[in-house]
């Protein structure tokens, strides 16, 4: 029998690996801190090499836009998107004079990606009455507390864009 067996759902599951990720997350942020102020005889290189490192990659991705033009079809470069930019390309081909759906990108980003990565990095708190909820770090000065209605209100939103996201595989 498996050991998962009481974790029926995927989103349980997910949550879980959320959570999990945030705190090792946190754990990072905190050791790059307390690097930050220790004292130690690497430490330039260390750093010249990451800023060496994090160039470098950006380089490569880069020379392979590059190496791209007008003609490229855009599944070459669908492994290169994020879902920002894949929203965007959404967008772009949605804005005609008469748009298919209704499909913006900023309300996209505001409604759904930025919740998206908030709930990836949350922290679990309990409020004054005692209960478990999820807080958000602060985003343009403010914090998003995860309840029930929010949890409710994304469900509806996500199933909200994918209708108009149909809507617009339909229009093919």
């Amino acid at each position: 029998k498996m050991a998962l067996k009481k974790i029926e759902d995927v989103n349980n599951l997910r949550g879980l690996v959320m959570a999990e990720t945030a705190d090792l997350e946190n754990m990072k942020e905190e050791i790059i801190k307390l690097y930050d102020s220790a004292s130690c005889p690497k430490k330039t290189s260390i750093t010249k090499k990451i800023l060496k490192e994090m160039t470098d990659s950006v380089t490569v991705h880069k020379t392979f836009l590059d190496s791209k033009n007008e003609n490229t079809p855009f599944k070459e470069l669908l492994d290169k998107f994020d879902l920002s930019k894949k929203s965007i390309i959404v967008h772009r081909i949605n804005s005609r004079s008469t748009p298919i759906a209704k499909f913006v990108h900023s309300k996209f980003n505001e409604e759904i990606i930025v919740k998206r990565n908030l709930l990836a990095h949350v922290k679990e708190k309990k409020d004054t009455s005692g209960e478990i909820c999820l807080e958000s770090k602060k985003v343009n000065g403010k914090k998003l507390i995860f309840s029930q209605d929010e949890a409710k209100k994304i469900r509806k939103d996500i199933s909200r864009y994918k209708k108009e996201l149909q809507k617009i595989i339909d229009s093919f």
